[in-house]
């Protein structure tokens, strides 16, 4: 679902630079973001992020890499969410795991027995296992965030290390 309506979301925004009229560098740049298309109807976030970066390095005073920035900015902005999203739903996955097992560590092993599974790309990790004290973070490779939440069940976000 997430990848339908982003697919549907980034080809408005290059279905709007298509319609664009350019000469030279702008229609080389027009033509390279209409690359897109393909990755974003793949999903391939990690792709699109590096596709755009290269468009707003090589033609940075182009229309299209304005619209590249918005793109990469909003694509971001999605996987950074999805993130989230997923780990919420790990820690509530890591909440049950407490009531039917109280005492045992939290591992990844056990919340995907208890049905858990993480969206595609989204990375996620147990850093301190124990039950009454665990610590799960998740983050997106396209994203520059990680977020973490523990039994609590508040996230927090930390940017992501370079």
């Amino acid at each position: 679902m997430h990848i339908k309506r982003n697919a549907l979301f980034f080809a408005g925004l290059l279905a709007a630079l298509a319609a664009l009229s350019c000469a030279g560098e702008e229609q080389e740049a027009k033509r390279r973001m209409l690359q897109a298309q393909p990755m974003i109807n793949r999903g391939d976030w990690m792709g699109l992020k590096g596709h755009l970066e290269t468009i707003i390095a090589d033609y940075p005073e182009t229309k299209a890499a304005e619209t590249a920035r918005q793109m990469r900015e909003s694509m971001v902005s999605r996987v950074n969410g999805l993130a989230e999203t997923v780990l919420k739903q790990a820690i509530v996955t890591a909440i049950a795991c407490q009531a039917s097992y109280p005492g045992s560590d939290i591992t990844l092993e056990r919340l995907r027995s208890f049905g858990f599974n993480a969206a595609q790309d989204v990375v996620v990790e147990v850093d301190r296992p124990q039950a009454d004290d665990f610590l799960i973070s998740a983050w997106h490779p396209a994203g520059d965030l990680v977020w973490y939440g523990g039994p609590d069940g508040r996230t927090r976000a930390e940017a992501m290390e370079e």
